[in-house]
């Protein structure tokens, strides 16, 4: 995912956009940059960082690169 002058785009973008047509429950959607700009990686003291520590920290619900 990749963003780009008026949006996103990519891979996970069209997966959304053809879920969301597919689904009959209609839900919400935002796309965002991770806050600490990170993939993910454990810490001296244990915790997660970027998108796997937002994921566990519940900031997050689903998470693409």
């Amino acid at each position: 995912m990749k963003k780009a002058e008026g949006g996103y785009h990519g891979y996970c973008v069209d997966l959304l956009q053809h879920l969301t047509k597919a689904l009959t429950i209609p839900f919400s959607h935002e796309f965002r940059l991770v806050r600490d700009g990170k993939y993910g990686a454990r810490e001296s003291n244990g915790n997660w960082n970027g998108m796997i520590g937002e994921l566990i920290n519940k900031v997050t619900d689903w998470s693409a690169y």
